[in-house]
């Protein structure tokens, strides 16, 4: 058997052992950054809905948005984020009219399978819950 054939063989087993752990970290690299951008989206769809929530959608009859309404800017808002729902409005005074605080909060529930590997090791499972709360004060007729 000759030198390079036996070097060759060495090399295909050193990759052998480290393919697993590098293929790991490049899934858990991955599963970081889309986390990370689905953050991004979920802060983007509260404070959109928060800006919406804060201005009359008639200011002559100063009625303001409702929570359907809200709902569905907070999802186009959150782009790539379909399924993103909206708490109840909440207000810091009844009624919840001009000058009020209003706070959105908007939640994602993501199934991550990248993420369900590491997560059977703590037991919890693989479900992240991102959540974000925006707060804007109502527009004063």
């Amino acid at each position: 058997m000759s030198a390079a054939r036996a070097e060759r063989g060495a090399a295909t087993v050193e990759l052998a052992f480290l393919l697993p752990f590098l293929l790991g970290m490049a899934g858990l690299i991955l599963s970081l950054g889309i986390g990370f951008a689905t953050q991004a989206m979920v802060q983007r769809a509260a404070e959109a809905a928060a800006r919406a929530a804060a201005v009359p959608s008639d200011f002559s009859a100063g009625a303001y948005r409702t929570e359907p309404e809200l709902a569905t800017i907070a999802r186009d808002a959150g782009i790539l984020l379909p399924t993103v729902t909206l708490d109840p409005l909440a207000c810091d005074r009844t009624p919840c009219g001009a000058g009020a605080t209003v706070a959105v909060t908007a939640r994602y529930v993501w199934d991550n399978p990248a993420a369900g590997l590491f997560n059977l090791l703590r037991g919890d499972g693989a479900v992240s819950t991102y959540t974000f709360t925006a707060t804007a004060q109502r527009v004063r007729e």
